[in-house]
């Protein structure tokens, strides 16, 4: 929540729902913003406010944007329009603070500061970080890739890391094996390299055989908290078809036996909560509470969390959109265009 204005001096309460980042990390005191389809909510104390609950509705403009209001031009001059370097600077303070939405702000603030072009290639590795410090693996490639084209040494040794990295976050383990081999090749010294690549190649087998230790895999989850495994998804003799009025359903595409492994699929968005007092990220879910307004009753802590993630990684990510789109929603009927890339990102109804 927080308090803004508009280009008459209107001031409203701000909601915005589905963040995961601290509130000064996307709400800049003197930021400028756009608004799709406002929507006015009364408070408990019988106010109103804005209330955004699709992320995908909220736009944040640059203080060089054009679609910023006239009225607003001369408070943008002088203290704002620093150089790309002092935007740098400050994005890695930030970065140093594991505020990294924040360090993706002023990253890209000195990008359009007029950089020179050795220092744009910096820039656009170190925000391609702080993306995948964010889990926005999408937009940390097309940073990457953009600095492979001209990079070499020390810079393109790190590029190529940062390219694995985001694959293999994008479970793309075939294209994760490639970059890691020509990484490897040209920097053999690079250890780091070496152990990631022995990871991409063993999820890349798993994808494409099936073949999993399933007693380690319940080892993992006995001593992991949050018991997180990272193994790769294997689709089996099985595909999706329509069953005429019945709908879709899961059909073998060949003979199978009992114990035949079907299929194996590493969840999409995971929450996880194991009790109160058991740690601060306990607390921090307790403050998220979904509320049934049919029903009249309400469900906090994973439930609500899970929702938000889901939320952020389909907006984070663009190219994931697909595994959710095609699921059957009921008998709710989305937004229109749901899942359409404008502005440069998805519209995700929440």
């Amino acid at each position: 929540m927080a308090i803004v204005e508009d280009e008459k001096s209107e001031v409203f309460l701000l909601q915005l729902y589905h963040q995961v980042e601290m509130m000064e990390d996307i709400l800049i005191p003197g930021g400028i913003l756009i608004i799709k389809d406002p929507y006015l909510k009364l408070t408990a104390d019988g106010r109103h406010g804005l209330r955004v609950d699709h992320v995908s509705d909220v736009v944040f403009l640059l203080a060089h944007d054009k679609r910023v209001p006239s009225c607003w031009h001369s408070e943008l001059t002088n203290p704002q329009l620093k150089s790309a370097d002092f935007w740098k600077t400050k994005g890695k303070e930030f970065f140093g603070q594991s505020r990294y939405q924040a360090a993706v702000e002023h990253y890209t603030r000195a990008l359009v500061s007029s950089p020179r072009a050795d220092e744009c290639h910096i820039i656009k590795l170190n925000r391609s970080l702080a993306f995948l410090r964010t889990n926005s693996s999408d937009a940390a490639l097309v940073d990457v890739n953009s600095v492979l084209e001209v990079a070499n040494g020390k810079t393109k040794e790190k590029a190529l890391f940062r390219k694995a990295q985001a694959l293999y976050s994008l479970q793309s383990y075939r294209e994760c094996c490639e970059a890691l081999k020509a990484l490897c090749l040209d920097y053999p010294d690079n250890a780091a390299a070496k152990v990631k690549l022995s990871e991409a190649v063993s999820r890349l087998a798993e994808h494409t055989t099936g073949k999993y230790q399933f007693k380690k895999l319940h080892a993992e989850a006995a001593r992991l908290r949050p018991p997180q495994l990272d193994h790769a998804t294997y689709i089996g003799p099985v595909e999706i078809r329509q069953s005429g009025s019945r709908g879709r359903g899961l059909f073998t595409t060949k003979a199978v036996k009992t114990g035949d492994l079907l299929f194996y699929e590493r969840a999409f968005a995971y929450a996880f909560h194991e009790g109160e007092g058991t740690s601060g990220d306990s607390s921090r879910l307790m403050m998220n509470l979904l509320i049934d307004v049919n029903a009249n009753s309400f469900t906090s802590v994973a439930q609500p969390e899970l929702i938000t993630m889901l939320v952020q990684k389909l907006y984070r990510n663009p190219s994931l959109t697909s595994a959710v789109k095609g699921l059957h929603c009921g008998s709710y009927s989305p937004v229109q265009g749901t899942f359409d890339i404008i502005d440069g990102m998805p519209v995700i109804d929440s």
